[in-house]
């Protein structure tokens, strides 16, 4: 495999989790615009700044496989072409789950300490847990390149400072029947002096009072073509690459993804 850094029968399952709710599973190796009308164009103008200043929309596309630990924790291995993805984990009573799913169909393969999961009920339910952390995960680590997702509205706030007392453009993101969460909403700031989402506020529902939190989105790199926060709170290492090739194993294969 080439880094730029830093068979068990298929079980069909009806999953509780609708494919709907994910904005990067329907078409993810595009970047999606946003419905006309419901972002004002202010908001748009810099969401699409911010993305070249990512690396474009093209260094988006072309983009293949990329690995990250989601909080140093959950090991994520995602195709972005093919929709195939893989993640290994740990549940509560310390048992090894590894998920080898497509998020494109919504079916999977999941096994746990190295035996696949044949029981329908604790298949589902466990196909379930894993599209809910790919839906979370994956706005952790991508949040920045999905502003103009279908069912986002932006709205521009204004100037104001960040925490480190820095100038940034604030948008504010409200969802329409998106993802497990859509009462949630956020403030992005996206710093006036390099273009780049450095900071988010996040409340869980429209009307809370008060944030949830208010977390740095910091520490960017270029992983290949593409950039990508490296820090979001908690000192924890995301252990992101890019990858140009990746061998199908790490797709098929329950066998720890980089020892295959």
């Amino acid at each position: 495999m080439k880094s730029t850094r830093a068979n068990s029968q298929l079980i069909a399952v009806v999953l509780v989790f609708l494919a709907a709710a994910s904005g990067l599973a329907a078409n993810n190796s595009k970047f999606p615009s946003p419905f006309p009308g419901q972002s004002d164009q202010q908001s748009v103008n810099i969401a699409n700044a911010s993305l070249v200043a990512m690396g474009g929309e093209e260094a988006w596309n072309t983009t293949r496989y990329i690995s990250w630990k989601f909080f140093g924790g959950r090991l994520h291995v995602w195709d972005k072409w093919t929709g195939n993805h893989r993640m290994e984990s740990e549940n509560g009573e310390g048992d090894q789950i590894v998920s080898l799913i497509n998020i494109n169909r919504w079916d999977g393969r999941i096994f746990k300490n190295g035996v696949e999961v044949s029981n329908p009920e604790e298949l589902a339910t466990l196909l379930n847990s894993a599209f809910r952390s790919w839906n979370n995960d994956t706005y952790w680590m991508f949040m920045p390149y999905k502003l103009l997702d279908p069912g986002v509205t932006l709205k521009y706030l204004g100037e104001g400072p960040m925490e480190d007392g820095r100038i940034a453009d604030i948008l504010q993101l409200t969802f329409e029947d998106v993802g497990d969460t859509p009462d949630n909403r956020y403030e992005v700031f996206v710093a006036k002096d390099t273009g780049l989402i450095e900071q988010w506020t996040h409340w869980t529902r429209f009307d809370d009072p008060e944030p949830r939190f208010t977390n740095a989105w910091a520490s960017w790199q270029q992983f290949g073509s593409i950039m990508l926060a490296t820090n979001k709170g908690r000192d924890r290492d995301w252990s992101i690459h890019v990858y140009d090739t990746l061998p199908e194993t790490v797709f098929t294969n329950p066998a720890p993804a980089f020892q295959q």
